[in-house]
C-alpha cells in the first residue's frame, strides 16, 4: 500500500512538473513570437519613413520659437499646409494629432505623420497621412490621403510602482482627450508623462534632422522611445526599444 502512495505521489509530482514546464515553454515561446512581430513591424515602418525622409527636402514643424518670414515655408501652421492637416483630422474621425510633416519635391503638400490611438485607447500609434505610393516609388497625388500605421502598439509612459500599489494610476486616454503638445522647443518636444506615448523628437536648426531621444527626464530606468504588446489584464508580455535617426538630403543647398 505504502508503495502504491509512493508510486501516485512521484507520478503526480511528475506530472505536474511536466505540466508546469511545458507551460513555462510555451510562456517563452510566446514570448519570442511577440518580439520578433513587434521587431519586425517596427522596422518595416521605420524603412519606409527613412526613405521618405532622406527623399525630401525638410521637414514641416511647429515650434515656439519665431519664425522668421523667410522660413515660413517650415512651419506647420503655414496657411499652406491647413488643408492637408484639416483632412488628416477628419479622416481619423479628430483622433490624429500631427507631430511633423515631411515635403517632398514632387508634392505640393507635406506628408504628414501624427500620433493616433487605437478605439479602446489601449495603445497609441504613429501614423502617415498623405498622398499613396505606387509600388514603384512614385506619389499618386491625384488620389485621395489615406492613414497607414508606421509604428503600432507604441508604449505608453508607465506608471511608478507607488500609484499602482494604491490604485491611483490614470487610465490611458484618447490621443485628442490628452492635449498633447508635440511643439518643439530648442529643437525637442516636451518630456513625456505618466501614460503619455513614449515618444520625443530632436531636429536641428535648418528643419532636417528627425531622431528619436530619451523620452523622459534623466532620473528613470527608461532611455528611448519603445513599443510593448500587451496581454489579458494590460499585463505587459514584450517591450522592445526603439531608436530612429534620419535626415533630409533631396536639397543640397544647406
Amino acid at each position: 500500500m505504502s508503495e502504491l502512495v509512493v508510486a501516485l505521489g512521484t507520478g503526480t509530482l511528475l506530472i505536474t512538473g511536466t505540466g508546469v514546464a511545458l507551460q513555462s515553454t510555451q510562456n517563452m515561446v510566446n514570448r519570442e513570437e511577440n518580439k520578433l512581430s513587434l521587431r519586425q513591424n517596427t522596422v518595416n515602418g521605420q524603412r519606409l519613413m527613412r526613405s521618405e525622409i532622406e527623399r525630401s527636402m525638410h521637414l514641416v514643424l511647429r515650434r515656439t520659437e519665431e519664425i522668421p518670414k523667410e522660413k515660413e515655408h517650415l512651419d506647420i501652421n503655414n496657411p499652406l499646409y491647413s488643408r492637408v492637416v484639416n483632412q488628416c483630422t477628419q479622416l481619423s474621425n479628430q483622433n490624429f494629432i500631427p507631430i511633423f510633416g515631411i515635403k517632398m519635391i514632387e508634392l505640393t503638400e507635406p506628408v504628414l505623420y501624427g500620433l493616433k490611438s487605437s478605439p479602446s485607447a489601449t495603445s497609441y500609434s504613429l501614423i502617415r497621412c498623405g498622398a499613396p505610393l505606387s509600388a514603384s516609388g512614385e506619389y499618386q497625388e491625384t488620389q485621395d490621403l489615406f492613414l497607414s500605421p508606421i509604428l503600432a502598439n507604441l508604449g505608453a509612459i508607465p506608471c511608478p510602482q507607488e500609484l499602482v500599489e494604491v490604485d491611483r494610476c490614470p487610465e490611458l486616454k484618447q490621443a485628442s482627450e490628452l492635449n498633447l503638445n508635440f511643439t518643439f522647443t530648442q529643437g525637442k518636444t516636451p518630456i513625456r508623462g505618466i501614460q503619455e506615448p513614449a515618444l520625443r523628437i530632436e531636429t536641428d536648426i535648418n528643419s532636417k534632422l528627425l531622431k528619436f531621444i530619451d523620452p523622459t527626464a534623466d532620473d528613470d530606468t527608461i532611455k528611448a522611445s519603445f513599443v510593448r504588446k500587451s496581454g489579458v489584464g494590460s499585463k505587459n508580455i514584450t517591450t522592445v526599444p526603439t531608436y530612429f535617426v534620419a535626415f533630409a538630403r533631396a536639397d543640397k543647398r544647406v
